[in-house]
C-alpha cells in the first residue's frame, strides 16, 4: 500500500497565527539573528556571506511589529464587528507568517533555536 500525493490539490494558507516565543535567549551572544516568524536562528557571519537574507531579516522584523499591534488591539469577544475585523487580520498575518517559513527553511544556513 503505498500513499500518493495529490498534485492537484489547492494550497490553503493558515488562519490562525502562530505566536512567536519570547526574546531568544542568549541569540545576542553567540552572534545569532533570530527570526520570530518561524523560530530559527541565523548566523550573522551568514547574512554578511549572502545579503538577500537581509529582506528575509527585515521582513521578519516588520511581520513581528504587526503580530505586536495586532495583539495589542484585541477587543473584547462580545464587540462583533471588532472582533470578526480583528479575526480577519489574524488570517492575513498568518498567511504572511507562513510564508515567510516557508522562505527561511530554503535557507541551508538556517540553525535550530538552542533550548539552553
Amino acid at each position: 500500500m503505498s500513499i500518493e500525493a495529490r498534485s492537484n490539490r489547492r494550497y490553503v494558507p493558515p488562519r490562525r497565527v502562530v505566536p512567536p516565543d519570547s526574546t531568544p535567549r542568549f541569540a545576542a551572544r553567540r552572534n545569532l539573528l533570530h527570526l520570530s516568524s518561524s523560530g530559527w536562528d541565523l548566523h550573522v557571519d551568514d547574512v554578511r556571506a549572502e545579503p538577500e537574507l537581509t529582506a528575509l531579516i527585515s521582513a521578519d522584523a516588520c511581520w513581528l511589529l504587526a503580530y505586536q499591534d495586532w495583539v495589542s488591539r484585541r477587543p473584547r469577544r462580545w464587540q462583533g464587528r471588532a472582533w470578526r475585523s480583528w479575526r480577519k487580520e489574524e488570517a492575513a498575518l498568518a498567511a504572511e507568517q507562513d510564508g515567510l517559513v516557508r522562505a527561511s527553511f530554503a535557507r541551508p544556513s538556517l540553525r535550530p533555536q538552542s533550548s539552553a
